[in-house]
């Protein structure tokens, strides 16, 4: 089962658990408003595609689900300003090549309670507090990197600083 998502409208939907295990493909090329999808359970596809708007996206995608995936280059954010939502507690090397492997993304957002090793990650520089009242801490962070609480605050970080703990 393929999403084709088109229209100059943002667009935002919750794959549920009934539709995910079919899906292999999104594609929101033809979509110039932006789209948000949230996966509330596993992909189970694990050649599963995306390919974003021209507008900014966000595909959230549930804990571990970078396991699943085959490599991580079968994610293309698309023009934009774009976000990899992560529910992960914790992110293994494994994932994190995936994470990495992913293009046209720039923006990584944590939705879980999750200790994140930074420079695991060093293709993105901004890191988004996306779910409130969780305890996320993200250490390693390279000089210009952002967090951004989403819910109260941003923080810019200069200089070496080894840990920020919300």
């Amino acid at each position: 089962m393929s999403h084709v998502i088109t229209g100059d409208q943002s667009l935002q939907y919750t794959l549920p658990a009934t539709n995910i295990t079919a899906l292999s493909n999104i594609n929101a090329s033809a979509n110039t408003g932006g789209v948000t999808v949230h996966a509330d359970a596993a992909l189970t596809q694990a050649r599963f595609t995306f390919l974003g708007s021209t507008g900014n996206d966000t595909i959230t995608f549930a804990d571990n689900e970078f396991t699943t995936l085959t490599k991580g280059i079968q994610l293309n954010g698309g023009a934009g300003i774009d976000k990899i939502g992560l529910s992960d507690t914790a992110v293994t090397a494994v994932e994190a090549a995936k994470i990495q492997a992913a293009t046209g993304f720039e923006k990584i957002g944590l939705n879980a309670d999750i200790t994140l090793d930074a420079s695991a990650l060093s293709n993105y520089k901004i890191f988004d507090i996306d779910t409130p009242e969780l305890t996320q801490a993200i250490y390693n962070l390279a000089t210009g990197s952002t967090i951004r609480d989403l819910c109260t605050i941003s923080i810019p970080v200069h200089g070496s600083v080894d840990t920020i703990t919300f």
